[in-house]
C-alpha cells in the first residue's frame, strides 16, 4: 500500500510538471496585449479620484480632467474607478476585468495576491467621445461573465461572453452622429450573490460637453445593496 501511495505521489508531481507549463503558456498566449494599429492609445486610468493631483500637468489641462478637478469632492466619484479615452485620432484601448465574488468591474490588473486583498471601488466610470474608436479587452478573475451594454453602442451584440483564462475583445466606433449620453454596462449572467451590483457607467461626451454636464448620472454607491457583497463592506458598516 505504501509503495502504491508513493507511486501515485510521483505521478501527481509529473502531471503537475506537464500541466502547469501548458496552462501558463495558454494563459500567456491569450492574455498578450496583442498588435494594434499605429497610434493606438490606452485609456488614462484613475483608481481613485484623488490620484488626479499626481497626473502630468499636460494631462490635467485636458477638458475632462479640468472637470474632474472641479468635481474632485463628489461623493459619487469617490466611489468610482475612472478611465478616460485620450483625445485625438487612433484606437483607444481599455482592459476591464470582472469579479463575481464582489460584483465588481475593475480597470486594475487582478492576480492571485490582490484578488482578495485589494479594496476595489464599487463602480467604474468610462469616458469616451463622439468619434472615438474604442476597443475593450474583457477578462474575468473567477467565473464566466457576460458583458452587456446597450446595442446602440455594440450593434447586434446583446452580450459578450468572457470565459476564464481568455481575453475577449470587443470594439466599436462612436460615430460623429452618435447620441451622446450616459449608458449602463453590466454582467448579463448570474455570476454570484453580488451579481445585481455588477454594473458601471459608460459616458459618451458630445462636442463641447464636459463631465459636469453629467454629474447627476454617476452611480453612487448604495450601502444597502453593497453590504455583504463588496470589498468595501468593512467601510460601509462604519
Amino acid at each position: 500500500m505504501q509503495n502504491l501511495q508513493e507511486a501515485l505521489a510521483v505521478l501527481a508531481v509529473l502531471a503537475m510538471l506537464i500541466i502547469v507549463p501548458v496552462a501558463v503558456f495558454s494563459y500567456e498566449k491569450y492574455n498578450s496585449f496583442g498588435k494594434y494599429p499605429a497610434g493606438t492609445q490606452e485609456f488614462i486610468r484613475l483608481t481613485d479620484i484623488s490620484e488626479i493631483d499626481n497626473l502630468d500637468p499636460e494631462i490635467k489641462k485636458l477638458p475632462e480632467f479640468q472637470s474632474l478637478l472641479k468635481l474632485k469632492n463628489s461623493a459619487s466619484l469617490k466611489q468610482c474607478e475612472i478611465a478616460i479615452a485620450p483625445p485625438g485620432p487612433g484606437l483607444k484601448v481599455l482592459t476591464l476585468t470582472g469579479m463575481g465574488w464582489s460584483g465588481t468591474w475593475t480597470t486594475q490588473p487582478v492576480m492571485a495576491h490582490n484578488y482578495w486583498r485589494t479594496t476595489y471601488k464599487p463602480y467604474v466610470l468610462l469616458v469616451a467621445h463622439e468619434g472615438d474608436e474604442v476597443l475593450i479587452r474583457l477578462k474575468t478573475a473567477d467565473v464566466y461573465h457576460y458583458f452587456t451594454i446597450p446595442p446602440s453602442i455594440i450593434p447586434g451584440d446583446k452580450y459578450v461572453q468572457i470565459p476564464p483564462g481568455y481575453v475577449t475583445e470587443t470594439s466599436f466606433k462612436l460615430e460623429e452622429d452618435f447620441d451622446a449620453g450616459s449608458y449602463t454596462f453590466a454582467c448579463h449572467i448570474t455570476c454570484g450573490k453580488c451579481h445585481k451590483v455588477m454594473n458601471g457607467t459608460f459616458l459618451v461626451l458630445g462636442a463641447n460637453q464636459t463631465l459636469e454636464d453629467y454629474q447627476d448620472k454617476f452611480d453612487p454607491a448604495r450601502p444597502e445593496e453593497l453590504e455583504g457583497c463588496h470589498s468595501l463592506r468593512h467601510e460601509i458598516k462604519k
